[in-house]
């Protein structure tokens, strides 16, 4: 059983296997207000939420004992997955021969130096979990048709302005006057129709 942390294609092997690993797990819950009544939550059903363990990453003087894999130096590893912790790079975590294999960021890396050149260590890991937010329009009402009225003829009231009928004896009809020559009349007559017949003298 071997533990991996990797980030694209370069990988961290832990050359010293931990006795045992806390894989933390954790209820995932709706959680929503009420007016006067506090937060309220649901429970949605449980998720990995994390890891943990202690290990050792061994000195020179481990290097060729039977039970270390892919050895290097203590400080190296330890420079990594403090580098890791300070850009909270989002890794994945794998451990062969288990169904373990999860994208994970470091959440705690604590290492104490023992010995000539080993380190001891206690790292946590937590699960990534992909923030994902959607937004929705708000959708427009319609707006209400206007409603079709019908005017009814009062016959008291008035239908609009009406024009006063076209008499001879209206003062406001335009006049046309008509210079018969020769004669040194003028005949006026209202403009309206009629017939006007000069004669002139044989």
């Amino acid at each position: 059983m071997d533990f991996y942390l990797s980030e694209g294609n370069d990988k961290l092997r832990f050359p010293l296997t931990p006795d045992s690993i806390q894989i933390k797990r954790g209820t995932t819950a709706i959680s929503f207000n009420v007016i006067n009544k506090g937060e309220h939550k649901i429970p949605r059903g449980t998720a990995v939420t994390g890891y943990s363990w202690n290990g050792l990453l061994p000195g020179k003087s481990m290097k060729g004992q039977s039970f270390v894999f892919d050895w290097k130096q203590p400080k190296k590893l330890a420079d990594k997955l403090n580098k890791w912790l300070e850009e909270n790079t989002i890794l994945k975590f794998m451990v062969s021969g288990s169904s373990i294999n999860d994208k994970v960021f470091i959440e705690s890396f604590v290492c104490t130096l023992i010995g000539f050149d080993s380190y001891q260590y206690t790292i946590s890991l937590s699960a990534y979990r992909p923030l994902t937010i959607t937004t929705q329009k708000k959708k427009k009402k319609p707006k209400p048709e206007p409603e079709e009225t019908t005017q009814q003829d009062d016959p008291q009231k008035p239908q609009g302005e009406q024009k006063p009928p076209v008499t001879p004896e209206n003062p406001d009809q335009p006049i046309l006057s008509v210079d018969i020559p020769g004669t040194g009349l003028v005949n006026s007559k209202n403009n309206s129709s009629a017939n006007l017949t000069v004669g002139t003298g044989g």
